[in-house]
């Protein structure tokens, strides 16, 4: 079956400029072994755009959460079946 060990999240907003992010985090449900991971530390990049919209990137690759602290994703594969809630705040 199809599997990765990458992850992103791209959410274009209208008057985006105006907003900055405070923190994300990501629950992902891991089919193969029935077990939930969750990570308070995404890291979150914006991009300025024209007409005053911002895009926000949520990166959630496994090696990016181990950095991070989060160490149930050292090695974790993203795999079919599997599922990602992303939590991005932003003010």
């Amino acid at each position: 079956g199809l599997s990765f060990g990458f992850g992103y999240a791209s959410c274009k907003i209208p008057m985006g400029v105006n907003f900055t992010s405070i923190n994300a985090s990501v629950t992902v449900y891991d089919a193969s072994s029935n077990s939930y991971y969750s990570c308070s530390n995404v890291t979150v990049s914006k991009t300025n755009g024209s007409s005053d919209t911002a895009t926000f990137v949520a990166e959630f690759s496994s090696s990016t959460l181990t950095s991070a602290g989060c160490t149930d994703f050292n090695g974790f594969i993203f795999g079919e079946g599997d599922s990602v809630w992303l939590d991005l705040n932003l003010k």
